[in-house]
């Protein structure tokens, strides 16, 4: 396992002490708010649970950040900022070029995030998502069980700031009834198995999620 020091959850929350967790498969982990060191935990400590605990931690807005060391060496580090309010959507594709063979698909992460590109954990926002070219929506999700929202739609409530949309290209490259959109790519190793550029981006101002595939005259 790489050295991984990861902190859970957030830094949003209100002033006064708070209570953080690390997991890691460092040796030893230095925390630190700001500037200031909140001290140092061993690994060896919490090997029944593989989780470290920081009590009474002092929160302050900023940043929070865990040093991870390995034979007395900095491995690792992880850390979260201060998340202000919603200002933009991200989209993280597993991938963006797939087969045209109505199998291949694309799993695209939805993430809600500040102005400065801070993931926002508490984030529940409603995202709505359309589609040009002959993509096909498999279904949203988010990891809320709570959610009783259908997986077959076509906008999502966020949980925990994200939100996951998965697609497809169900067509094959006999299909030439979206000829503006789809293409034989003549370099794919495999003929039986064209391939789709999907283009992705997201629309401020409409705040909708879109996927497009890139056209050839």
């Amino acid at each position: 396992m790489d050295a991984m020091p990861k902190l859970a959850e957030n830094w949003n929350q209100t002033t006064g002490a708070v209570d953080v967790v690390t997991f890691t498969s460092c040796d030893s982990v230095d925390l630190y708010v700001n500037a200031t060191k909140i001290g140092t935990k061993q690994s060896s400590d919490f090997a029944k649970t593989g989780v470290m605990q920081w009590t009474n931690v002092p929160w302050a807005p900023g940043m929070i950040k865990a040093i991870g060391y390995k034979n007395g060496k900095e491995a690792a580090t992880d850390s979260i900022k201060t998340a202000g309010a919603p200002a933009k959507v991200m989209l993280k594709p597993d991938r963006t070029t797939l087969y045209a063979d109505g199998n291949d698909a694309s799993c695209i992460e939805v993430d809600i995030e500040d102005a400065d590109g801070n993931l926002i954990f508490a984030a529940t926002n409603t995202v709505e998502f359309a589609m040009t070219g002959p993509g096909k929506n498999l279904g949203i999700a988010s990891g809320d069980w709570k959610n009783n929202e259908p997986f077959k739609a076509t906008s999502r409530k966020a949980y925990h700031g994200k939100a996951l949309i998965v697609i497809i290209h169900p067509g094959s490259r006999n299909d030439q009834s979206d000829g503006k959109f789809t293409r034989f790519d003549s370099g794919t190793p495999d003929p039986d198995h064209p391939k789709a550029v999907l283009i992705v981006s997201f629309d401020v101002e409409r705040s909708m999620f879109r996927v497009f595939n890139h056209g050839w005259p």
